[in-house]
């Protein structure tokens, strides 16, 4: 966030400008899915500031992508009503189209402090860097290494906040005002501090990719044989300016060495993904100037190697050449389409044009506006001036609202009256409010009356108390007659300023340690199957008990590992409001496999399956193994099962488990025998051992006329019944339930 302007008087006009934007970030250094790139924002206002206009408002949501849209910027002007000792706007972001309801983290702040002048001029407020209390934003760097001495590696730190100084240092901290860095190791953490607030501190984790033999770098890193960089300022781009609403701008890249052997030997300059063709005497030309708004972004050629520093965005904003212009006022002298389906909006005070919206968008230009479907409706001024190919006016805050309703039913004669529609009713945090509507007309009796609000909210009747919000908000209540065909409704909005806001980690502690884990052990250069279980939100994976980065961050971690002996990682949970204190251990163990040796022989399994109760037992046997020599059973496409023995007893084996057998002499293994598949349990008979049961203990007949229905029972069965025509043999003519005299469980 920023603000327009470096102090503003009570009643002063300002707008604070909000950017999103994606970063570009290889997949192979860190991989986002796609609704990861969504974001729904919510600002937090200070208690005396006026919103009049901009394009922010709560909950606004969008969706980057690298392919379509890559920032999204959004504004929101108004003016402070009253002095303060401390303002400060807090930015909330959420996922993709998040509601009230879902968790928000702090995304920004921007602490606005009062300064009253010596001179009896009206209080002033000015944005100053001494109001923030502990703030490291826009911080980024880049992965440099050098193909030309082995091993050597380069972290430029940068941050496009140039009202602090910083202090860098590599882990263990050591700080310095050098932000080039040269860690001996490929994964780690830089530490920033404000030089003159030691206490405020951030740390970023940094993973250097692994480096290809030969050729250019890995693709989509920022790497080259030799930084494109001199001194401490890390090379980027910069713009004559960032509008071009009204002129062109220069392009040029910053930090280049002066040294011609550290010089690039070609610049590409791109729009998006467009290289741009340009005539350039010097290939290696380090400005271009341009003239259409887009994402542009310069690579850097070295021998065989690459370099793309950060983008930088150029926009065609007209408003900043703009007056804004007071809102309307609007009025109509008919709310509903009932006399000629249609209605006119009156709009008077704009001294150029007016613009008209409803819930749709815009609906057109004029100082009226004909109306023929019901909904509600503002207008807005414009300026009327446009400034080179721009086609988007310069707008003023929108006007009041008015309400257009369709026209009941025919006959109806029910209406809601004693509040009016699009009414606003103010109140404070944690209070609601009784909304209470009359039922007017000769159709009220009988009418049945219903309130309805934000998050399926609901009350029956003409009067009911609104939920009581914790956070600053203007809400929808809706008041709904029904009688019949016949129906009636009015939208009242209730307006809850003086919140504080809500820091949705307070009082929350650190997520705990993972509840288990799951080893394993192998052979030299297998797979290993590793895994954690317990979290309830996100895992880390790290190589050290405490300290490192981590490098994986879902459940499971399958290594390929070659060392003898016992590798250990550590899982941790982590969540939005922190990582557990301590970190779960997980064991890989690389065991030795032996060789195969000539002469062994080749043993061949049987198996036997024994069923008892809902036990199933599975017994492997190995023969023609030499007396002496032991039995090594291993499961296809795994490991070999600890420890050798014969016979092998499987209980309750995995359904198509397949397992084969070698013999084992001291060092020498032998060929594999043939293998053996479970596929299914034997069916457990329940009635194994039981007696039928015994006949019924009575019956109930029956005597009627011919052509009656007639009612036979009997009793005495502790399950089912089975009904014959014969004494003996024979089929069921009627099942109640299917059931023949013999055992069911």
């Amino acid at each position: 966030m920023r603000a327009s302007k470096d102090s503003v008087a009570i009643g002063e006009e300002f707008e604070i400008t909000i950017t999103a934007e994606l970063l570009n970030i290889s997949p192979q250094s860190m991989f986002f899915f796609e609704e990861q790139k969504a974001f729904t924002l919510k600002l937090l206002l200070p208690e005396g500031f006026q919103q009049t206009g901009g394009t922010y408002y709560d909950y606004v949501s969008a969706n980057l992508s690298k392919a379509g849209q890559r920032s999204a910027t959004y504004t929101l002007k108004g003016y402070f009503s009253s002095q303060l000792s401390t303002s400060t706007f807090t930015l909330l972001r959420g996922p993709g189209n998040a509601t009230g309801s879902d968790l928000y983290i702090k995304a920004a702040t921007l602490a606005i402090a009062n300064q009253i002048e010596e001179q009896p001029h009206a209080a002033r407020i000015a944005t100053t860097s001494s109001t923030v209390i502990c703030q490291i934003d826009n911080v980024y760097f880049t992965l440099l290494f050098s193909r030309t001495q082995a091993g050597k590696r380069y972290i430029v730190v940068n941050s496009s906040s140039h009202n602090s100084v910083y202090e860098y240092s590599l882990d263990p901290p050591t700080y310095s005002l050098s932000n080039v860095l040269t860690p001996s190791v490929d994964s780690g953490t830089v530490f920033i501090r404000m030089k003159d607030r030691q206490v405020c501190m951030r740390r970023i984790d940094y993973r250097f990719p692994t480096v290809l033999s030969g050729g250019g770098p890995s693709s989509g890193f920022g790497m080259d044989c030799s930084p494109f960089q001199v001194g401490n300022s890390a090379l980027s781009i910069y713009a004559s300016t960032t509008n071009i609403c009204s002129t062109s701008s220069t392009l040029f890249l910053v930090g280049l060495s002066t040294d011609p052997t550290l010089a690039p030997d070609k610049v590409e300059w791109y729009r998006g993904d467009t290289k741009l063709d340009w005539s350039a005497d010097d290939p290696a030309r380090a400005d271009i100037t341009v003239n259409q708004e887009g994402v542009y972004h310069a690579k850097l050629y070295k021998s065989s190697c690459s370099f793309e520093p950060s983008t930088i965005q150029i926009a065609t904003n007209c408003t900043t050449s703009c007056t804004v212009p007071e809102s309307p006022t609007i009025s109509t002298t008919n709310t509903t389409l009932c006399t000629a389906g249609t209605t006119t909006i009156n709009a008077t005070g704009c001294l150029h044009s007016t613009v008209w919206y409803n819930e749709n968008g815009y609906q057109g230009e004029g100082n009226t506006l004909s109306v023929t479907q019901a909904g509600k409706y503002y207008a807005k001024c414009t300026s009327g001036a446009t400034c080179n190919e721009c086609t988007e006016y310069c707008e003023g805050a929108s006007s009041g609202t008015v309400v257009v309703t369709s026209c009941p039913p025919t006959g109806c004669n029910l209406s809601i009256t004693g509040l009016t529609n699009g009414q606003t009713i103010a109140t404070t945090c944690n209070n609601g409010v009784t909304l209470t509507g009359t039922c007017t007309g000769s159709d009220c009796t009988g009418a049945s009356a219903t309130w309805s609000g934000a998050g399926g909210w609901s009350s029956i009747g003409l009067s009911a108390t609104t939920p009581a919000q914790t956070a600053t908000s203007k809400l929808p209540y809706t008041l709904t007659l029904v009688k019949g065909a016949c129906t009636s409704s009015i939208t009242i909005y209730v307006s809850t300023t003086g919140c504080t806001p809500v820091d949705p980690c307070a009082g929350a502690s650190p997520p705990t340690s993972p509840s288990s884990t799951q080893g394993d052990s192998k052979c030299s250069g297998s797979s290993f199957s590793l895994s954690a279980s317990g979290c309830s939100s996100s895992y880390r994976w790290y190589t050290v008990s405490s300290g490192g980065s981590s490098f994986n961050s879902s459940s499971s971690y399958s290594p390929v590992l070659s060392t003898v002996g016992t590798t250990t990682y550590y899982v941790s949970c982590s969540n939005a409001c922190g990582e557990s204190v301590t970190r779960t251990p997980v064991s890989a163990t690389v065991t030795t496999c032996q060789t195969p040796c000539t002469g062994m022989p080749t043993p061949t399994i049987t198996s036997q399956t024994v069923v008892s109760g809902t036990t199933v037992t599975w017994t492997l046997t190995a023969q023609n193994c030499a007396p002496g020599q032991s039995v090594r059973w291993y499961r296809v496409g795994q490991g070999n099962f600890i420890p050798d023995e014969n016979p092998k007893v499987f209980t309750n084996p995995e359904a198509n488990m397949s397992v084969y057998a070698k013999c084992v002499n001291g060092a020498c293994l032998g060929d594999a025998s043939n293998s053996l598949t479970y596929n299914t349990t034997t069916p457990v008979d329940p009635c194994a051992g039981a007696s039928p049961p015994a006949s019924p203990s009575s019956t109930q007949g029956e005597s009627k006329c011919s052509g009656s229905t007639f009612s036979l029972s009997a009793s005495g069965c502790s399950s089912s019944y089975g009904w014959y025509t014969t004494t003996s043999g024979g089929a069921h003519s009627l099942v109640v339930p299917v059931i023949a005299l013999f055992c069911r469980p």
